[in-house]
């Protein structure tokens, strides 16, 4: 611990001399040269920043552990008040050059605007910064037991100030961004008017996440930091465990139900009436789908109607929910949707699913030419999908139900059933059968005749015409 203790040292003397030499160098400097140095002699300042605080926490270890380190104490005692009174001259000279670029931009340029303003920017953080250090000093000088009222003062006087500045930004450039969205919106394909909202809002970002850095810095130093943390949920929507203080919670609430209370009393009464409006129209429209699917099955139902049982069935479901999506899209234009980009919406959707159900789509497309084609109906005994037999028991444009003579079903896709053969058994009424009956060389092939002859005029299934027909068929070998 005392090796690295004196590396920090060492260090601290280093970053010392560096800026020293930096401040010397751009002093001398031409152009952008003096910006650059001077940044990195900033940039070096936070090192050695950091390099004091690391060397105040090793030295308090040892101390805690019992080990003599009066003579680091003394050092400390002398540097870190010091350090803070750097801390607060740098602050004051980053506010200077603010104060500068704030006066140039009145007569620059546009392309030297950019750079000023990249400038400014710069200049912001490294004010966030500098308050972050001198925080880290006034609890080295507290725990070294040295005077800190004045240092403690100064930083909450100017981190309080930091806050303001930073909420008033937000307020202003919330305005502008909602003003440049709306802009925006309106003429899309105006690039100035997005690049406007694109910088609108990286101002509003900027300066919330400046706000947070700076709540943080209030709540190290105990001071009431409850109305910008309000301000931060308010402008981002984004709950944090800030929230969860009291004081902040309690604000947030109250607004909330202030705002609340206002929106019902204005809007309630349009609320309410476009609510009884949504509600009549989907009782209407229901009970309409309702008497129009029994119209329809009621039209369909006389035997002269010649239409398949799922041409009925697609029919009455067709005219019921047709009648059920009118009244949705009036619905939803009640309450303020446009239904054309919905409609869009949905063919892109369509075209989407499509590619994922070809399958299915296939099925459906086959299920709609054995609609319109009828080879089969439900009763029929048909043969199809490559051997299966049965009778059609349901069907539907993507399957087709069979139940086999012996009493198992089977769910056949529609694909399968019109890209084959279909035989249906009981489409015709009338049908041949050919019967063969073996008698042997010695039998009587008159007498075996007659008694065949005999036996289809007794059976009241043989048609008369076309009249049945018994010859002789072939001569076998026995």
């Amino acid at each position: 611990m005392f090796d690295r203790i004196k590396e920090i040292r060492g260090e601290i003397a280093t970053t010392r001399e560096e800026v020293r030499t930096l401040d010397a160098d751009a002093k001398s400097a031409r152009g952008d040269d003096v910006w650059a140095l001077h940044i990195n002699a900033i940039e070096v300042r936070f090192e050695s920043a950091e390099s004091l605080h690391e060397l105040a926490d090793a030295v308090n270890t040892l101390a805690e552990k019992g080990v003599d380190v009066s003579v680091d104490q003394n050092q400390l005692r002398k540097i870190v008040p010091a350090a803070a009174i750097d801390t607060r001259n740098l602050f004051d000279s980053i506010e200077t050059d603010l104060s500068k670029i704030s006066i140039d931009l009145e007569t620059a340029s546009a392309e030297g605007t950019v750079e000023l303003a990249w400038r400014a920017e710069q200049l912001e953080a490294l004010l966030e910064r500098v308050l972050a250090t001198a925080v880290d000093q006034v609890s080295m000088l507290e725990e070294l037991k040295l005077p800190s009222d004045e240092s403690r003062a100064w930083l909450s006087s100017h981190v309080q100030q930091r806050a303001r500045l930073a909420a008033a930004r937000i307020h202003m450039w919330s305005g502008r961004r909602a003003n440049a969205d709306a802009l925006s919106a309106a003429a899309p394909g105006d690039t100035a008017l997005v690049v406007a909202a694109s910088a609108a809002a990286s101002s509003f970002q900027s300066n919330t996440s400046a706000l947070e850095a700076t709540v943080t810095m209030m709540n190290d130093l105990e001071l009431d930091a409850s109305q910008y943390q309000q301000l931060i949920v308010e402008s981002t929507g984004q709950i944090s465990a800030e929230v969860f203080d009291r004081d902040v919670a309690s604000q947030l609430f109250s607004d909330w139900t202030e705002s609340g209370t206002e929106s019902l009393i204005e809007n309630g009464p349009g609320a309410v009436l476009k609510l009884l409006m949504l509600t009549l129209i989907v009782i209407v429209f229901w009970a309409l789908s309702r008497f129009v699917r029994r119209i329809t099955e009621k039209a369909l139902r006389p035997a002269r109607v010649r239409l398949s049982q799922l041409l009925k069935w697609m029919l009455v479901s067709l005219a019921s929910g047709l009648v059920l999506i009118i009244g949705f899209l009036i619905a939803l234009s009640q309450l303020g949707f446009e239904i054309g980009p919905m409609l869009t919406g949905l063919g892109i959707a369509g075209f989407v699913l499509g590619f994922a159900l070809q399958d299915t789509l296939a099925n459906f497309a086959s299920g709609i030419m054995i609609l319109a084609y009828r080879p089969f109906d439900v009763e029929d005994l048909i043969e199809c999908a490559g051997g299966v037999f049965g009778k059609v028991s349901q069907m539907s444009l993507v399957s087709t139900t069979i139940l086999t003579i012996d009493n198992q079903t089977l769910i056949v896709p529609n694909g399968k059933i019109w890209g084959d053969v279909i035989t249906n058994v009981t489409a015709q009424r009338v049908r041949r059968v050919d019967l063969v009956f073996g008698i042997g060389y010695a039998d009587d092939i008159p007498k075996t005749e007659k008694v065949l002859t005999a036996i289809l005029e007794a059976h009241p299934k043989v048609l008369d015409d076309p009249e049945f027909v018994v010859k002789v068929f072939e001569l076998g070998d026995s």
